[in-house]
C-alpha cells in the first residue's frame, strides 16, 4: 500500500512510437509557455529533475492530487489540467498553483484484475 508523500515514478507500460521514453517528466512547452508533464526523450529542450508525489487534495479529504517537486527545491507544484482550446496544442497536464487535478483512489480486488 502506498502512503501519502511516497515518491512515484510514473510511466506507461508500453512505449508509444512517438516517444523514446515511457517515463513521465516535466518540461517547458515553448508553444504555450508552461511547465508541462509528458513523456519523451532528449528532444525536449528544457527538462527538470525531480519527483512526483501523491498528496491529499485538501486536509481531511478522500481525494488526492499529484505534485511535482523540483530537485533541490523545498516546494512542490500541483499538477492540473490546461486546455489551449485552439486544437493545435490540445489538452495538457501542467504545473499549477491554481487548480490541482483531483482524483480518488479505489481499492481493487485481485480477482477483478484477471
Amino acid at each position: 500500500m502506498m502512503s501519502i508523500d511516497s515518491e512515484l515514478e510514473v510511466q506507461f507500460v508500453e512505449n508509444p512510437a512517438c516517444a523514446k521514453s515511457v517515463r513521465w517528466m516535466v518540461f517547458v512547452d515553448e508553444a504555450i509557455k508552461k511547465w508541462c508533464v509528458g513523456i519523451g526523450g532528449a528532444e525536449r529542450k528544457q527538462t527538470f529533475d525531480g519527483k512526483f508525489l501523491i498528496r491529499r487534495l485538501n486536509e481531511g479529504s478522500v481525494a488526492y492530487k499529484l505534485v511535482f517537486c523540483v530537485s533541490g527545491s523545498h516546494s512542490c507544484e500541483d499538477i492540473g489540467k490546461f486546455d489551449a482550446k485552439n486544437g493545435e496544442n490540445g489538452k495538457r497536464l501542467i504545473l499549477t498553483d491554481k487548480e490541482p487535478y483531483g482524483f480518488v483512489l479505489q481499492r481493487v480486488l485481485e480477482s477483478t484484475l484477471s
